[in-house]
């Protein structure tokens, strides 16, 4: 196993190594076993921001909330904020028909709004 054992927490208690003292807490998640094949990441979130420091996504387990829109992220297009965020099961079918709207308008009236664009 590569690195140190209970780095964080020694790390936060003040830990040497080669000769000097370092105290610090680390706020990461420890990744190694989803890295070697053993097991699932430690995350549930992921934060999404743009260039310019920009949140435009927050991701939580399965689901995803878009804050802004942006046709062409890898071009740097324009993004278009959203006046409510759109959000999506990124685990059910891609395409409109996942999102949290639609998904909570079919289930309780029975008809299918028009795909969003």
């Amino acid at each position: 196993m590569a690195g140190e054992p209970d780095i964080k927490e020694k790390l936060k208690k003040g830990h040497t190594a080669n000769g000097k003292t370092f105290k610090m807490h680390l706020d990461g998640y420890d990744q190694r076993k989803l890295l070697a094949g053993t097991g699932s990441s430690q995350r549930n979130e992921i934060l999404y921001f743009d260039d310019s420091g920009s949140l435009n996504a927050v991701r939580v387990r399965d689901w995803k909330a878009h804050f802004s829109i942006c046709d062409n992220w890898y071009e740097g297009g324009p993004t278009k904020l959203q006046n409510f965020p759109k959000i999506v099961n990124l685990r059910a079918a891609a395409g409109p028909r996942s999102s949290l709207l639609h998904v909570a308008i079919s289930s309780s009236s029975g008809t299918l709004p028009p795909p969003a664009c």
